[in-house]
């Protein structure tokens, strides 16, 4: 068994899965063969790339065909810009940065790192050649990042199920904050670069095991399935299908981009399956006392300040902790918001029983849904905004930091109240403000405040 760990921790397995999906090291590619030439006439074949760097802008043109593993090489006043298929990673005087697809200049990708393989890892070369794999995964990799939490959640619950919502949020807060405690408990290093190929710089300081992606994969779905096949009446088999390209596609993307290994995928598909067959049959319990219980929105209050508080502590700062906290901060509001809607009687319990059908949308709905989604996410931006500006400079008047210092957010004292302040009212805001208003403009669904 220890064997097969060994072998399945191997990142020799992660590049083998990279050069299949179409990630090519130029390190392994034979040097005898031409680049391709820079020329303003270049043949309608060659893809334009464009970048803008301190102030320059310069044109350089790389062939669709890549099965060499071609690359051009700008050399321009010490700067070197290598082209992957329109990604383009800079090198000026021993230093890496990134000039992202949308033009922006990431001058420093490595601030706070300490790690060798960190500074390693820039000084790989690389093309893709299958753009489509590549846009799959990096869409699959976003689905596990911050912007589809407070996406995804806000969207179910405005146009789907609060129900079902409700439980899968409680499911989603306690194994993430498990999972990405057990991150900073075991302190396994990423996959060693090189060989790997890193293709994303957010989560680099992380450590690897679990993966917290292959949780929010399989976690998510799973339970949607679990939860809504109890509550509507639809083929199994669909939403089991839905349930596998959902966390292959997650999963996926955690070894293309380089971030983890076999083991530490599958180690958080265990990981998250396990959990549930611990934490589901207490979901309905939690969520009948968040709805009744007096004491109710002092628990989600204090219970994830407690959890933060007791989260590991780090030897050098990352995005898991932030991240945990943020996780944190949205369960507690979703948890207010709905304690506040049943208490003060905004939510009736339906008169039918489940299991109910599902009402396919129409033109109607599709019409009210955009609505919601435009006014909601305005509302959301709002909140978060003010939000993140009232709770960071107080929190910084309150602990004696001055609110210029670049590195006060990293700071625990900091961070922690001002992240959890922050997401709660946002998450607050989706399940409570924003309905109250759909409503009051009549294009709220119809069975939202029914849903207990």
């Amino acid at each position: 068994m220890a064997s097969i760990a060994r072998k399945l921790n191997e990142p020799e397995l992660v590049v083998s899965f990279q050069r299949l999906c179409g990630i090519v090291s130029l390190n392994h590619v034979n040097s005898s063969k031409p680049h391709p030439t820079l020329s303003r006439d270049a043949s309608p074949s060659q893809a334009s790339v464009k970048s803008s760097r301190y102030g320059s802008n310069k044109e350089v043109h790389i062939a669709e065909n890549s099965s060499d593993a071609d690359t051009v090489l700008n050399e321009t006043d010490g700067l070197r810009e290598r082209v992957h298929n329109g990604h383009t990673a800079s090198e000026c005087n021993g230093g890496t940065n990134r000039v992202l697809s949308n033009g922006s200049v990431d001058l420093d990708d490595r601030t706070g790192s300490s790690s060798s393989e960190d500074d390693h890892d820039g000084d790989l070369e690389y093309v893709i050649t299958n753009k489509f794999l590549h846009y799959l995964f990096e869409f699959g990799a976003s689905m596990g990042n911050e912007v589809f939490y407070i996406t995804f959640f806000p969207y179910w619950f405005w146009n789907i199920d609060g129900y079902v919502g409700r439980r899968v949020c409680i499911f989603w807060c306690l194994f993430m904050y498990l999972g990405q405690a057990a991150k900073d408990i075991i302190k396994w290093p990423r996959p060693a670069s090189p060989p790997v190929i890193r293709l994303e710089k957010r989560y680099a300081l992380e450590y690897s095991m679990p993966s917290t992606h292959a949780m929010v994969g399989a976690g998510l779905p799973v339970s949607l399935l679990i939860i809504t096949h109890e509550r509507y009446e639809y083929p199994f088999h669909l939403g089991l299908l839905i349930c596998i390209v959902w966390c292959t596609l997650v999963c996926g993307s955690r070894l293309y981009l380089g971030m983890h290994t076999v083991l530490d995928v599958l180690a958080g598909l265990a990981f998250v399956f396990g959990l549930m067959v611990v934490c589901f049959p207490f979901l309905d319990s939690i969520d009948n006392f968040i709805l009744t219980h007096r004491y109710a929105p002092a628990a989600l209050i204090l219970v994830p300040l407690i959890m933060a508080l007791c989260y590991p502590t780090i030897d050098k700062w990352n995005t898991a902790r932030g991240d945990t906290t943020l996780i944190l901060g949205v369960g507690s509001g979703i948890g207010l918001g709905h304690w506040f809607s049943f208490q003060y009687d905004f939510m009736q319990r339906s008169t039918t029983l489940p299991p109910y059908q599902i009402i396919w949308p129409t033109w109607h709905w599709f019409g009210q849904m955009l609505l919601r989604l435009a006014l909601g996410v305005v509302i959301l931006i709002a909140t978060r905004v003010v939000m993140k500006l009232l709770s960071y400079n107080l929190v910084c008047y309150v602990v004696g930091v001055s609110k210029e210092d670049m590195r006060a957010h990293k700071k625990l004292s900091v961070e922690l109240p001002y992240k959890l302040i922050t997401y709660t009212f946002v998450a607050f805001n989706s399940v409570f403000l924003a309905p109250q208003i759909f409503r009051y403009l009549g294009i709220e669904r119809e069975t939202y405040f029914t849903e207990l």
